[in-house]
């Protein structure tokens, strides 16, 4: 028996029912059920109560069917689990965490066909990975098994999958990238990247970061959470650090040029940017800046970089690497940086200054002297 879960919206002659399609639906509506041309009003005030009760419904209704299909009843499908798990997701996570579960659940339902969660094997999820790779990369298909797997695990179904992906090293912004950089940007695309080199800042803290968050006359800022767009820091973690002068005076004038702003850099609506990724690399192309050789996908397909502003040596995250670098170089305790960035381990933070010591004198004269004898010795033949 087929119950299905719907809406109903207006009331009297002006009555609609319409087929349930959201994530989340806000307080105070209401819910029914349509089987054998009937429409029933159920007692519930979230998605995922509905559903459940759609469920017992269904089973309800089954019961005198035999016992094949009563057993079958009991059974839940995984298009109602994903519905339900989705649902929670909204509530408890942020939107780019429901995002990522969204995805991964629904590009898994492409590739499975399925119709229970008792159904579901490791071939499955072999065969999600097959499919995955004509799409996406290596790591993004790790990314989706992981959030795969928190799902199945959530439904208490003890399956998971890794896929091998070559990690690759993050690098810091040297000297002469940063010139090239700044010189092909405008001004106010010059602040940005200052912003994040000056801070050390991730992408959506820059995002959130508000002209209240600045101590001024202590030349500090802080990560703060913002209930008024829903966001808070990662771990759930406030922190405050020093920044140079150069960007305290950046930030005052900022101000003045726009008083009625909150947000440092909102966009052209006056909310969190979100596209400084888009930025970064849009200026790098224009420049001449990219490498020329590598290749990224842009909806499905290849496209080089040489053509385009794709360009994978252009990330944001390089700023917040070479933030680490350059306080290391000038002697800055790790632990301090560590506390700075906001990482909740030291060893991120030292994988993020791991290459800052090859470039000292000190290094390059242990590297010289280990291979002086074989040198001298490469002398006296030539002699």
């Amino acid at each position: 028996m087929k119950v299905s879960l719907v809406i109903r919206e207006g009331a009297g002659k002006n009555r609609r029912y319409v087929k349930v399609n959201k994530k989340v639906y806000p307080d105070g509506t209401v819910f029914c059920l349509r089987y054998k041309r009937k429409f029933e009003t159920l007692n519930a005030d979230n998605l995922t109560a509905a559903l459940a009760a759609r469920a017992i419904k269904e089973a309800a209704l089954l019961t005198g069917q035999g016992s094949t299909a009563s057993a079958q009843a009991k059974r839940i499908g995984i298009d109602d689990a994903i519905a339900v798990y989705l649902s929670n997701i909204a509530v408890t996570k942020k939107h780019k965490t429901w995002l990522a579960y969204s995805r991964a659940t629904s590009e898994f339902r492409e590739s499975c066909t399925k119709q229970f969660l008792d159904e579901i094997t490791k071939d499955d999820l072999t065969a999600f990975v097959i499919a995955q790779k004509k799409k996406v990369s290596d790591r993004t298909i790790d990314n989706r098994l992981a959030d795969l797997g928190t799902f199945l695990h959530a439904n208490n179904i003890p399956l998971s999958l890794h896929h091998a992906f070559t990690k690759k090293k993050v690098k810091a912004y040297v000297l002469e990238e940063l010139r090239a950089l700044n010189a092909a940007s405008t001004d106010d695309e010059l602040q940005v990247w200052h912003f994040f080199l000056g801070t050390g800042f991730r992408e959506d803290e820059i995002a959130h970061a508000c002209y209240t968050d600045i101590d001024f006359t202590g030349k500090k800022i802080s990560v703060l959470m913002k209930p008024e767009f829903n966001w808070e820091p990662k771990d759930k973690e406030e922190r405050t650090l020093p920044i140079p002068d150069s960007l305290i005076e950046l930030l005052k004038v900022r101000k003045a040029m726009n008083p009625d702003n909150w947000l440092i850099f909102p966009n052209t609506q006056g909310n969190p940017e979100g596209h400084f990724l888009r930025t970064l690399k849009d200026r790098a192309y224009a420049a001449g800046l990219n490498c020329g050789h590598c290749v990224s996908r842009v909806e499905g397909k290849p496209v080089s970089c040489a053509d385009g502003p794709h360009c994978k040596t252009w990330k944001l995250h390089k700023f917040r690497k070479a933030f680490a670098t350059l306080h290391n170089a000038n002697r800055v305790p790790v632990p301090t940086i560590q506390a700075w960035l906001g990482h909740s381990s030291i060893q991120t933070t030292l994988l993020y200054i791991a290459d800052a010591a090859m470039d000292t004198p000190e290094t390059r004269a242990q590297v010289n002297g280990s291979f002086a004898a074989v040198d001298a010795a490469a002398d006296e033949k030539e002699e």
